[in-house]
């Protein structure tokens, strides 16, 4: 099954369903898909189960799950992997993710949506996506919206609009498609890293002082 047509299934299923769920959970499962838990157990994934936060799901070379969350869904491509994001300082989202997933993502089920692979990352607030993360390819491809997309060593960022892609190179982030393109920002490796511990060093800072 094409991941258009997958996509599309899945997201009638989402309409009828409205934005009631709290938590992301499993829709559709084909394949060898399974999810691990601690001391290395690895239990398969079934219909309508709850994901909690920080769990990890994993596909096999013929796999492929469906996970949503209101109107919003995530579908994990075959050999690849997710971790189910949380909800972090300031509302903000954060999943994190190694080979491909194709994102829908609605403002009114998750906010500050952040997805940050290995090399690179992407920032929307209510976009359709696409994060493909191996060893051999770093990219985003847009098919709705705009998503801000930073590569994590160098912090260089871009804003990609919808029919549009961005790779990284040797050289940094390459953008294509159709359409005027956004210029490539200059950044600091800190710009597409997570904030959070810098803002958890500055509390500190506030209620410890002077350190001794």
């Amino acid at each position: 099954m094409s991941s258009v047509r997958f996509l599309a299934i899945v997201a009638l299923v989402i309409s009828a369903t409205g934005a009631q769920a709290a938590e992301w959970r499993v829709n559709k499962v084909f394949g060898q898909v399974w999810i691990e838990k601690s001391g290395a157990q690895t239990v398969s994934l079934t219909k309508n189960l709850e994901l909690p936060a920080n769990t990890i799901v994993r596909t096999g070379k013929s796999g492929k799950v469906a996970l949503v969350k209101g109107r919003s869904s995530m579908i994990v491509g075959p050999n690849s992997s997710i971790k189910i994001p949380g909800r972090g300082l300031f509302g903000r989202t954060i999943v994190r993710q190694q080979g491909t997933v194709d994102y829908r993502v609605e403002k009114r089920d998750v906010r500050h949506f952040k997805v940050k692979g290995p090399t690179i990352s992407a920032v929307v607030k209510g976009t359709t996506f696409r994060v493909t993360e191996t060893e051999t390819q770093s990219k985003v491809s847009v098919s709705g919206g705009q998503v801000q997309v930073f590569d994590n060593a160098t912090g260089d960022n871009v804003l990609v609009n919808p029919g549009q892609s961005v790779s990284r190179g040797t050289k940094g982030l390459i953008i294509a498609g159709k359409g005027p393109k956004n210029t490539i920002n200059e950044g600091t490796a800190s710009s597409g890293k997570d904030k959070d511990k810098d803002k958890d060093k500055d509390k500190d800072k506030d209620k410890g002082g002077k350190k001794k």
